[in-house]
């Protein structure tokens, strides 16, 4: 009996981890891109690949608007000190250099800015 409840229960703490690692975006990829952006969408592959899951694909923003279109209201500079610092009481984290370029980050907010 002992050995069915922890392999269940050790199967029910694999499947949460599993659930849990999609839900968050992908810091752990350190990626770094020309700046030249996919052919289509113009936006970095950084971008594709840390952004899009919440922003969506061409930075229109996600699920129900609880991840905002970007770059919304702010300037080169708000959006990429937001990129950096993450934005506390939200799911954003903050993305370092290592993450995505800063080339990366102003090619993006050219490429949304202008939309």
């Amino acid at each position: 009996m002992f050995k069915r409840t922890f392999a269940a229960i050790a199967a029910m703490t694999i499947l949460a981890s599993a659930c849990a690692e999609e839900e968050t975006p992908n810091t752990s990829s350190r990626l770094r891109d020309s700046g030249t952006g996919t052919a289509s969408t113009g936006l970095t592959q950084a971008y594709a690949s840390q952004c899009a899951r919440c922003h969506g694909d061409r930075g229109e923003g996600g699920n129900g608007g609880l991840y905002p279109a970007l770059p919304g209201s702010r300037d080169e500079s708000g959006y990429i000190t937001i990129v950096r610092a993450g934005k506390d009481g939200t799911q954003m984290p903050a993305f370092t250099a290592t993450d995505i370029s800063d080339a990366d980050l102003k090619a993006d907010y050219a490429t949304l800015k202008a939309r």
